[in-house]
């Protein structure tokens, strides 16, 4: 899905050209509804799967549980990327549970960058080519997206710090 919205929405390309992490994303591959752009809300959920993600991995530490080579594998594809450059912490699974966090930051960081020049207000959606907020203005199921994934994103290092310290 990061693939197929970084296709779709000239945004994201802009923003990546300008080292903007993260990426916007829409509802679904060929949606048209009010000019087919990324929405907050479905942004949000991105970075709230992502922190999902690393709190299931601190509590699989946190039980002594291994994920299986395969399993690693996998979960590295969703960040992406070699996790080793984050540094080791305590476990590959605590590491990769890291990672994760920080590529939800970087959902929330992009959704911040086309927000913060409107006080922070919520709409429905970011223009695909501008980056401008559009449609519905303040839409509560966008604050209630980005609320709740902060939420969990708190948890998500909670769960990451309390563990990583532990000797």
């Amino acid at each position: 899905l990061n693939a197929l919205f970084c296709r779709t929405y000239k945004i994201n390309q802009d923003d990546s050209d300008n080292n903007v992490p993260g990426v916007l994303h829409g509802r679904y591959e060929g949606d048209g509804y009010a000019g087919g752009n990324p929405w907050v809300l479905t942004t949000a959920n991105v970075a709230k799967v992502y922190y999902r993600g690393a709190e299931y991995l601190a509590e699989m530490q946190r039980k002594n549980k291994k994920l299986t080579d395969e399993q690693y594998k996998a979960w590295s594809e969703v960040v992406g990327e070699n996790n080793s450059r984050f540094g080791f912490l305590q476990s590959r699974e605590l590491n990769l549970a890291n990672s994760l966090t920080l590529a939800g930051d970087s959902v929330m960081q992009r959704i911040y960058h086309h927000v913060k020049n409107d006080d922070c207000h919520l709409n429905e959606q970011i223009d695909r080519n501008s980056g401008v907020q559009t449609a519905a203005k303040d839409l509560t199921w966008s604050y209630s997206s980005v609320l709740v994934a902060m939420k969990i994103r708190e948890q998500a290092r909670e769960a990451i710090d309390i563990l990583a310290n532990i000797k």
